[in-house]
């Protein structure tokens, strides 16, 4: 498991994410990070590998 941290992140600054078989990647781009760590808005495009 990795982990990212929402300030290096930056303003929507997009990261994949694969899946363990590498059919299915998802990018993920930071939206908005709540100052208190807690809330956060993102976007997800998944796709997917026949």
């Amino acid at each position: 498991m990795t982990r990212v941290a929402f300030a290096d992140l930056g303003d929507e600054r997009p990261f994949c994410v694969r899946g363990a078989d590498g059919r299915d990647l998802v990018v993920v781009r930071l939206l908005e990070a709540g100052t208190d760590g807690g809330h956060v808005t993102a976007a997800f495009e998944h796709y997917r590998r026949e």
